[in-house]
């Protein structure tokens, strides 16, 4: 009896040894028997701690045993109650993780100096944008006014006309109020005046022609007190406005011999508001040349004449006449009508 059971004990045991080696499952005294499962990572056999079973046809695998598999860290969270797998450091990712945030720090801060300069370069050209404006003539004849709209005494109101490259300049005083304080005005002292209010223009308008005249507006004709050019270098020429005498003069000069072979003689008379000319010719001299004068000839000596007038005294009301001095006769008339028709006749 007692040799019967050892040799059953020795059958039990020898059983399980085979199932647990080859892997079978199987019962002893009741109790189920798992077969053990290897792993293996890229072919090679690993050394697990805990190692992963087979259970009812599935496989349980340890989490501290996957997570080692996988390269992970795995903590129990007592408090939670909970399993907790997080990545292991990497010091070669960590590296270049930290180099391109690096990097990326960098270009920010790069493009953080560009969006800076970008703003300043913006502000800069926006301000030559704004200096390089042109100011127009109007804001210009403003800005004049507002500085030379009295100079000793003289009380000066300014116009500008033309363009921006060719301007004229008119500059109207009142003599009926600043006839005396004009008067004291030397050419020295208008020439100063003039040239404040030209280098004003050449500073805005650069290497404009510049021209004007200085008017008294009292009179309906507006005579010209004084004219000025300026020179290439932009200094101002000033010229005095002509008397009346001093214009018979200059046209005398200018017209005495403008037919050939007949000698004529220009006066004139009357006021700034109104003007005229008379062109003496001595018939009993140049009766036959007068006469083989064509009108278009004789008409274009008076036009000239009167335009050279009408220069010195804008506004004035011009009439011109040709007269035989040996017998007073009228010879030829010109001039124009309130409605701006021209006129001419000639008399035989």
């Amino acid at each position: 009896m007692k040799i019967m059971g050892k040799k059953w004990m020795y059958l039990v045991t020898l059983a399980l040894i085979i199932a647990l080696t080859f892997g079978l499952t199987g019962t002893a005294f009741g109790a189920q028997v798992v077969k053990v499962i290897k792993v293996y990572a890229n072919g090679k056999l690993l050394n697990l701690t805990d190692v992963p079973i087979m259970h009812k046809d599935r496989v349980y695998v340890p989490v501290r045993a996957m997570s080692e598999i996988l390269g992970k860290n795995v903590d129990w969270d007592s408090a939670a109650y909970a399993v907790r797998v997080t990545d292991k450091p990497d010091a070669a990712t960590d590296a270049k993780v930290k180099e391109l945030e690096n990097t990326i720090t960098q270009l920010k801060n790069q493009l953080a100096e560009k969006d800076m300069q970008y703003l300043i370069l913006q502000a800069q050209y926006e301000a030559l944008l704004e200096e390089g404006k042109t100011m127009s003539l109007k804001d210009m004849q403003k800005q004049l006014n507002k500085e030379y709209d009295e100079y000793r005494d003289v009380e000066f109101d300014i116009t500008l006309s033309g363009k921006e490259s060719d301007i004229t300049v008119e500059i109207a005083v009142d003599l009926d109020d600043f006839e005396d304080e004009w008067d004291d005005l030397s050419d020295n002292n208008k020439t100063k005046y003039l040239q404040g209010i030209v280098d004003d223009l050449l500073e805005e308008y650069e290497d404009a022609e510049i021209e004007g005249y200085i008017y008294d507006s009292s009179t309906k004709s507006k005579p010209k007190l004084a004219t000025f050019t300026v020179s290439s270098k932009g200094k101002v020429q000033l010229k005095s406005a002509a008397s009346l005498s001093d214009l018979e003069d200059d046209l005398d000069d200018e017209y005495y011999d403008y037919f050939s072979g007949i000698t004529l003689a220009v006066e004139l008379d009357g006021d700034p508001d109104e003007i005229e000319y008379f062109v003496y010719v001595n018939l009993r001299t140049y009766d036959q040349k007068w006469r083989a004068l064509s009108d278009s000839s004789v008409k274009k000596l008076m036009q000239y004449i009167y335009e050279d007038i009408e220069d010195e005294f804008d506004g004035a009301k011009i009439s011109g006449y040709v007269i035989d001095s040996d017998s007073d006769d009228e010879l030829a008339e010109y001039y124009f009508t309130s409605a701006g028709k021209e006129r001419f006749y000639r008399y035989y």
